[in-house]
């Protein structure tokens, strides 16, 4: 009885990509916990009250609700051209607020408009 060699190179392909798709695998699960951590600290930030007046440093506020005061530079308004949201062209609105509180002014999305 005569054996046959097993040929090296299918074997190697096999191998390669069995150990590639439980690496994909893997990074997939850690991907999963990863998202489900940031929706679920999104969600906690969007429960909870909404803070009354914007503070000086506003790292770590991602989804907080804050309520604002203060008057609308309409003369300063910046419309990014160019956008697409769904099917349709237009632009989004960004105006400046200056705040009631301390003058400061921050940047405010008023929003899309199809051309």
């Amino acid at each position: 009885m005569k054996f046959r060699k097993p040929e090296l190179l299918p074997t190697l392909f096999f191998v390669s990509a069995f150990c590639v798709m439980c690496a994909l695998g893997i990074w997939q699960l850690n991907r999963l916990a990863w998202k489900t951590e940031i929706i679920a600290q999104t969600e906690v930030a969007a429960a909870a009250p909404a803070l009354a007046s914007l503070p000086q440093d506003v790292s770590g506020l991602a989804y907080r609700r804050v309520i604002l005061t203060g008057k609308f530079l309409h003369d300063k308004t910046i419309h990014l051209i160019g956008r697409q949201q769904g099917m349709e062209v237009g632009y989004y609105m960004v105006t400046p607020l200056a705040l009631d509180d301390d003058g400061r002014i921050i940047l405010v999305n008023r929003g899309f408009s199809p051309v």
